[in-house]
C-alpha cells in the first residue's frame, strides 16, 4: 500500500490508499498590542503602538478593526503607528483566515487611552529679568480652594523690553517642573509695555499667586485698534488644549478681549474678561486643536481702554 504525507504548516495530513486521515485547520486567532500580554494596555493619548498577530494554524490574511485609532482598520498582519487621540476605552478586533477557514477575536475595552495631564502656567511679566529663562515654583491657596504648588514660566528679559520685542523664544516647563517641548514667543506686532499694577491679594489667595497678579503683558495703543499676539509652539497636533487666560489691572475699568488664532480648530473664538481688580476669574477655551505645525496664537485686543494678559494656563485634554 502507498502512503502519503502532506504537511501544510503545521498540519500534517495522512493518505492511505483512498482514506486520509488527520484535518485541516483553520486559524486560532490571538494578538498583542506592543507585545504585552495585559488584558487592556494603557497609552497616552497622541501616542502610537504597533499590533502583533500572534495567531497559530498559519493564517494567510489579516482584517484588523482597531477601534478610534488613525488609521482605524488595517489588512496587513502587524499594523503599526496606531494613534489614538481620543481619550477612553476601545474594541480590538482580528479575523484570521488561510486556505480552510477564519477566525476572529473581539478585545473588549483593550486599549485604554488616558490624557496625559500636563499643565503648564505662564506669568507674562517676570518680576526679575536677569535670567533668560527661569522657573520658579510658588505655593499659595486660592480662596476656597485647596493649597497649589506649581512651576511657574516667567518671560526671559529679552521678551520684556520697553517695549516687549520680538526674536526670543521660551521653552516652557509644566507645574509638575518635567520638561513639556512647548515654547512661546510674542510675534509682531509687539506689545507695547510691560506692567506691574495688576491686583494683588498681599496673601497669595487669588486664583493665581501674587506675583502672578501684579505683572502683566498690554496693549495700551489705543488707535488704531488691534490684537498682540503670543504664540505658542511645539504643540502636538493631534491633541486637544484648553487655554486659560488672565488678566488684571488695579482700579482700572477696562475689559480685555482675547482671540484665538494660527491655524488651530478653535480660530476666531473670542473670549472677554474684566480685568479691573481682578485676582479670581479667568476665561477659557476648550477644545483648542492646534495647527499642523502644533501653534496656537494667543491674541489680546486693545479695543477698551488698553488690553492685559497676566497668565496662560495650558491642559492637555
Amino acid at each position: 500500500m502507498v502512503s502519503l504525507v502532506l504537511k501544510y504548516g503545521n498540519n500534517i495530513l495522512q493518505r492511505s490508499g483512498n482514506t486520509m486521515t488527520g484535518s485541516p485547520a483553520s486559524p486560532v486567532v490571538n494578538f498583542n498590542a506592543s507585545g504585552l500580554t495585559d488584558s487592556q494596555v494603557t497609552i497616552t493619548k497622541g501616542t502610537s503602538i504597533n499590533f502583533y498577530d500572534t495567531t497559530t494554524k498559519n493564517p494567510t490574511s489579516w482584517s484588523w478593526n482597531l477601534g478610534t485609532g488613525n488609521p482605524s482598520t488595517s489588512i496587513t498582519q502587524n499594523p503599526t503607528g496606531i494613534t489614538y487621540s481620543t481619550t477612553g476605552t476601545t474594541n480590538i478586533s482580528l479575523t484570521a483566515t488561510n486556505n480552510w477557514g477564519s477566525d476572529s477575536l473581539t478585545k473588549i475595552s483593550y486599549i485604554n487611552v488616558i490624557s496625559s495631564g500636563k499643565k503648564l502656567a505662564i506669568n507674562l511679566n517676570a518680576k526679575s529679568v536677569d535670567a533668560i529663562p527661569y522657573y520658579t515654583g510658588i505655593t499659595w491657596t486660592p480662596s476656597g480652594m485647596s493649597t497649589r504648588t506649581w512651576i511657574w514660566n516667567y518671560l526671559p528679559s529679552d521678551l520684556l523690553g520697553s517695549p516687549p520685542t520680538t526674536g526670543c523664544t521660551m521653552s516652557l516647563k509644566c507645574t509638575d517642573n518635567t520638561s513639556s517641548n512647548y515654547t512661546i514667543s510674542i510675534i509682531n506686532p509687539v506689545f507695547d509695555s510691560a506692567y506691574d499694577n495688576g491686583k494683588s491679594t498681599t496673601t497669595n489667595t487669588g486664583i493665581y499667586p501674587d506675583d502672578v497678579l501684579k505683572y502683566s503683558l498690554v496693549n495700551t495703543s489705543f488707535s488704531p485698534v488691534h490684537v498682540e499676539n503670543l504664540k505658542l509652539s511645539g504643540l502636538n497636533s493631534l491633541m486637544n488644549y484648553k487655554i486659560t487666560l488672565l488678566g488684571s489691572r488695579g482700579a482700572w475699568t477696562s475689559t480685555t478681549t482675547y482671540v484665538i488664532t494660527g491655524g488651530t480648530s478653535k480660530d476666531g473664538t473670542t473670549v472677554s474678561l474684566s480685568v479691573n481688580d481682578n485676582v479670581m476669574n479667568t476665561v477659557s477655551v476648550s477644545g483648542v486643536t492646534p495647527s499642523s505645525s502644533g501653534i496656537i496664537i494667543v491674541g489680546v485686543d486693545n479695543l477698551d481702554s488698553g488690553g492685559y494678559i497676566n497668565a496662560i494656563e495650558i491642559d492637555e485634554e
